[in-house]
């Protein structure tokens, strides 16, 4: 069970050009969504009485890994997979920020980002960031639990955010897996099948070219097209350009 179910999990496979273009280009806007998060997370401590330079360091230590990532790892799957676990983080920030009555919907951000993340059409990043907040809240709930919590949660709360978490990642999960397979995988696939035309039409050609006869054809137009025999373009100016 868990081999067929591990390499849905995790890409795998080579990287093909549209796939590199769109992670690239999903890498850079993501790490501006993370640079936004500063104002916001500020707001959040001022209205809630806790530390807004507390808030600002967090911040900063979370986006480390995003603006190194592009300078060290070359794979963009692994880079994303760095930006899935600093959106967990910076879910954990607000959180801790958070502190006070409205703490309980800061965990909303953590649903909103697993499913957004499958814009990556990478399901790892899915897989990292889902393990990344289960592990963030059962440690804060052990060590520090009013970051997690604004009351005394027992364990059993712990679980069932750890259930919603564990539904929302199969979902996209999903998404990114379909999005990764139907459509960027799509430019191997026409790349493969270009290739063999290709070879076939090469076939063709050697084919063509090995008889003494012209061959040619022609358009709707009557006009000789550029594809034909050796034999036929031995002699072009005996060819009329229409008949």
């Amino acid at each position: 069970m868990v081999q067929k179910i591990a390499p849905y999990l995790w890409s795998h496979g080579p990287i093909s050009q549209f796939e590199q273009r769109h992670a690239t280009k999903m890498l850079k806007v993501s790490l501006w969504v993370m640079m936004a998060h500063l104002p916001f997370l500020l707001g959040v401590a001022w209205l809630n009485h806790t530390s807004g330079f507390g808030a600002f360091v967090l911040w900063a230590l979370s986006i480390t890994g995003p603006l190194v990532a592009p300078r060290v790892l070359q794979d963009v799957r692994q880079a994303s997979l760095v930006h899935g676990f600093a959106y967990m983080c910076l879910g954990g920030v607000l959180v801790h920020v958070g502190q006070g009555p409205i703490q309980i919907e800061m965990h909303f951000y953590f649903f909103a980002m697993l499913a957004i993340l499958a814009i990556f059409a990478n399901p790892a990043v899915i897989t990292v960031s889902a393990a990344t907040v289960t592990v963030h809240h059962i440690v804060l709930w052990l060590l520090l639990p009013d970051s997690v919590f604004f009351y005394d949660a027992p364990f059993g709360v712990v679980l069932v955010h750890a259930a919603f978490v564990g539904f929302a990642s199969a979902a996209a999960v999903y998404f990114a897996r379909t999005y990764l397979d139907n459509v960027v995988a799509l430019e191997a696939i026409i790349e493969e099948r270009t290739a063999a035309l290709n070879g076939r039409n090469e076939d063709m050609k050697l084919l063509l070219n090995s008889v003494d006869q012209g061959f040619f054809t022609l358009d709707r137009a009557a006009r000789i097209s550029i594809e034909r025999s050796q034999a036929a373009s031995s002699h072009p100016t005996d060819l009329p350009s229409s008949v």
